[in-house]
């Protein structure tokens, strides 16, 4: 096999698929591909995320062991909640964007898809 041949294609030019069938072969890869590459984006901000909270608690723990009982223990975990809801929210919107995004793509992949299975029935029956 050249250095420079697509390992798909290869692939399937060695199992003698026919132009059809590559083609459709190609689009499940890089429907799978796009998938995996979604997850990963959840995966990235979820861990973000998750990341940034577990500090905050931190600083909070912190915090608490710094009032020292005088009284502003309500004042330090009422902020902490506060500030802790508006992040949420925020994390909360920010995955309904992104999942809007994921769904256009998709959306746009499968009319990509359907339009050239289309041109292939309609090569393969003029021809």
């Amino acid at each position: 096999m050249p250095r420079n041949t697509d390992p798909a294609k290869a692939l399937l030019t060695a199992l003698a698929l026919p132009p059809a069938g590559m083609n459709v072969f190609l689009q499940a890869a890089s429907a799978q591909a796009q998938i995996v590459k979604a997850v990963m984006r959840y995966q990235i901000e979820a861990l973000g995320f998750l990341k940034h909270r577990m500090e905050q608690d931190l600083r909070l723990v912190d915090n608490l062991v710094e009032s020292g009982g005088r009284g502003d223990s309500l004042e330090v975990v009422s902020d902490f909640v506060e500030i802790a809801a508006s992040e949420y929210a925020g994390e909360a919107e920010k995955v309904a964007r992104m999942s809007s995004k994921l769904a256009s793509e998709a959306a746009l992949q499968m009319k990509k898809t359907t339009a050239s299975a289309i041109e292939d029935v309609a090569a393969r029956t003029v021809a």
